[in-house]
C-alpha cells in the first residue's frame, strides 16, 4: 500500500539554562536506564499519568509527533538517540485534563502531544523540522473473521501500578509484555504500542510500517512468535 508519511528531521545542541515554555507537563521526569527486560511503549492512566519504559529518544519523538507510532520517519540526531534507553513518567495538569476519562487512546495522545514535544525541546534541546511525503508502506490489518483478543480494562483500572510485573517471574508488566520461551504475554496492551516491536524484528526496514486495525481498547493475549528470519512464515 501507498501513505502519506510525516517526516521528523530532528537535532539535538547542548543543553543550555532558559525559561521554561508552556504547554507543559505538571510534572516530569526521564531517567536513562541500562538494561531494559519489560519494554512499555506508552499507557494512560485515569488520573492523566503517561508512562514510557524502555524506549530509545527516537521513539519518544515518533509517540510526541504522529498520530500513530510507526506512521512517520525520523531522520537525523546522534547515533544515541536510537539506542541509549530511558524511563519516562509524566503528569498532565488537571487543568489539561477536560473529558480525559471519556478519551480513547489516539484522543488522549492528541492532548498529551504538545506537551511532550515540549519536554523534549527542555530535556535535550530537540530541534525539529517536519515534512509529508507518500510512500510506500506495510500495514498491520484485522485477520479474515476478525480479532479475538481478550478486551480488558486499561492498566490504572486493575489495581495494579503500571509498569509493575506480577508475582510470576513470566508475567508481563501491567500495560507492557515479555517474551518467554519463544512467546509473546501482553497484559492490557494497546496494538499501536506493538506495531514498534513487530515492524523492528521483521526485517521490513525498506518501508514504514502502520496500524490500519482500527483497534482501540485494551487486551491480554498469549501468542507464539513466527520465526522473523523466514519471512513466509512471519506473513502468515
Amino acid at each position: 500500500m501507498r501513505a502519506a508519511l510525516a517526516g521528523i528531521a530532528i537535532g539535538i545542541a547542548p543543553l543550555c539554562t532558559a525559561a521554561q515554555a508552556s504547554p507543559s507537563f505538571e510534572v516530569a521526569t526521564i531517567k536513562p536506564v541500562a538494561r531494559c527486560t519489560a519494554p512499555i511503549v506508552a499507557t494512560f492512566t485515569q488520573s492523566g499519568r503517561l508512562n514510557v519504559g524502555c524506549q530509545p529518544l527516537v521513539i519518544l519523538i515518533r509517540l510526541a509527533y504522529f498520530p500513530r507510532l510507526q506512521e512517520g520517519d525520523v531522520t537525523g540526531g546522534p547515533k544515541w538517540s536510537q539506542t541509549e534507553l530511558y524511563d519516562l513518567v509524566a503528569k498532565v495538569d488537571d487543568a489539561d485534563m477536560a473529558g480525559w476519562n471519556r478519551m480513547n487512546y489516539r484522543e488522549q495522545l492528541k492532548v498529551v502531544q504538545p506537551l511532550l514535544q515540549q519536554l523534549l525541546a527542555d530535556r535535550f534541546n530537540l530541534k525539529t523540522h517536519t515534512n509529508t511525503r507518500t510512500t510506500r508502506a506495510y500495514a498491520l490489518v484485522q485477520a479474515k473473521g476478525g480479532a479475538k483478543l481478550k478486551d480488558v480494562s486499561p492498566p490504572d483500572q486493575q489495581n495494579q501500578i503500571v509498569g509493575d510485573a506480577a508475582p510470576k517471574s513470566t508475567d508481563p508488566p501491567v500495560g507492557g509484555f515479555r517474551i518467554v520461551n519463544n512467546r509473546m504475554i501482553a497484559r492490557a496492551v494497546q496494538i499501536p504500542n506493538l506495531l514498534w516491536f513487530f515492524a523492528g524484528r521483521s526485517g521490513y526496514e525498506d518501508a514504514p510500517a502502520v496500524d490500519r486495525t482500527g483497534l482501540d481498547g485494551y487486551y491480554d493475549f498469549e501468542m507464539r512468535l513466527p520465526d522473523f528470519n523466514d519471512k513466509a512464515e512471519f506473513e502468515r
